[in-house]
């Protein structure tokens, strides 16, 4: 009861020992939960641990920029600290569970095309999923789906990244509603993955208020070697909330 009073205090609701809701109120959180998605290699899994994110996301199946259950179990042993979830294309749900068990991932991320009817059975995992928003695409189109999962869904990742949607497209209307984004965000666990600078963040995260950002990892220059300039600025204003 003690832990429920003090996360009352914030503007926290313990619902139960997997879902957690947050009330948004201004100026409440500033700091968003960061999971860090498409990591295919240790310096990758490595730099985002060190600076302290939450999740490690990693895309398991057979494609060049996916990796092996093998792989994802021999990096995550040299890791400590965040969660890990195992990310699936179009995988059966069988599949998922199998790769799941044989690496003890805590995590499973799906896409928009999962069925719906199979979502529970994935109920012993967090489950993330993914949402890839198309330009012009309006906010009313994206609640229904949102809507119609968040009884088994944990948290939603809004995927404005694959199709270019930027966060000064978002800003000035061309692409997307600002305040329609910012009302879905205040109703359900939103993990955004929006292309944005290290100046850009800040305005974001005031304007948004998400309660997290997938930010993706990418390809090594050479087998452990990678420049980390952009991330750097990014991970250095998110540690500074």
């Amino acid at each position: 009861m003690e832990k429920e009073e003090e996360l009352a205090n914030w503007g926290f609701w313990m619902i139960d020992a997997k879902n957690v809701i947050l009330i948004f109120e201004e100026n409440i959180m500033e700091k968003p939960f960061v999971k860090a998605g498409g990591i295919i290699s240790l310096t990758d899994a490595r730099y985002f641990s060190a600076w302290g994110v939450e999740w490690l996301g990693f895309p398991v199946g057979g494609s060049p920029e996916m990796i092996s259950p093998a792989a994802l179990t021999a990096i995550t042993e040299w890791i400590e600290g965040p969660h890990i979830t195992a990310e699936f294309g179009m995988e059966t749900t069988s599949n998922i569970l199998a790769v799941a068990d044989q690496t003890a991932v805590e995590g499973i991320q799906v896409n928009q095309f999962f069925p719906i009817s199979e979502l529970s059975a994935l109920s012993e995992y967090t489950i993330f999923q993914e949402y890839v928003v198309e330009p012009g695409q309006t906010m009313a189109s994206i609640d229904v789906f949102l809507q119609d999962r968040e009884e088994w869904v944990d948290f939603f990742i809004l995927d404005f990244s694959k199709n270019n949607v930027s966060w000064p497209k978002i800003r000035s209307g061309l692409s997307f509603n600002e305040q329609s984004l910012r009302e879905c965000c205040a109703r359900m666990a939103i993990y955004l993955d929006i292309p944005f600078s290290g100046q850009e963040l800040a305005p974001l995260l005031e304007s948004l208020k998400p309660w997290g950002l997938n930010i993706k990892g990418g390809d090594e220059e050479k087998i452990g070697f990678k420049s980390f300039e952009d991330l750097d600025e990014i991970m250095e204003v998110l540690s500074g909330l």
